[in-house]
Parts: structure tokens; sequence; C-alpha cells
């Protein structure tokens, strides 16, 4: 594969990651009762932290596994929140994530 092709799939992976990470916790903070503008942490530290579960992803054979347990450690640290809050938000994240990251490669 292409260096091109896979900066090109690491960045919409990171793009993607971080979107959803963004809405799962709108999500999870309105089933946690906080207020509709409520927030666990900034998009920045979305950012981090989806940058990070990328990077992890980029692993053969095992990234994608990696991915969500790098995910899962630095959501509980940037974040604070629970264990139920913390999946709801990984597994919406990173199964569209990965599911787009296929989508394009098999298109490319």
């Amino acid at each position: 594969m292409e260096i091109l092709a896979i900066a090109v799939l690491f960045a919409i992976d990171l793009v993607v990651s971080a979107a959803f990470l963004w809405v799962g916790m709108k999500i999870t903070s309105a089933l946690a009762g906080m207020p509709g503008s409520g927030q666990f942490c900034s998009y920045a530290d979305l950012m981090k932290v989806a940058l990070v579960a990328s990077i992890a992803g980029m692993v053969p054979y095992v990234g994608w596994l990696l991915s969500f347990v790098a995910m899962y450690f630095m959501l509980q640290r940037v974040t604070g929140a629970e264990f139920r809050e913390l999946w709801i938000m990984i597994v919406l994240s990173r199964i569209v994530a990965i599911f787009t990251v296929v989508y394009v490669n098999a298109a490319l």
C-alpha cells in the first residue's frame, strides 16, 4: 500500500474517531443526567485520545484491539467517566471509524 493511501486512511480514522467520540460524549452526558451543554472534556482532549487510538490501530493484526484498549485508558484518564459511559463512547467511535476506514480502503 502506498504511503499516501496510509496517510489518508490514518487522517480519516483520526477525524471520524474524534467526531464520534464527541457524539458519544454528548449521548453519555445526556444519559448521565448532565445538562444539554454538559460534557466530560474538551474537543482538543478528544483529538488527543483519537490520535493515540489511530496510531494504535496501525499495528498489524492486533491494531483494532489495541485501539479499543488505548482509547479506554486515555478516555478514563481524560474524562474521569465511569465504565458504562466510556464503553458507549468507545464502541460508537471505534466501530464507525473502523467501518469508514474499511469502506474508504476498498474504494481506493
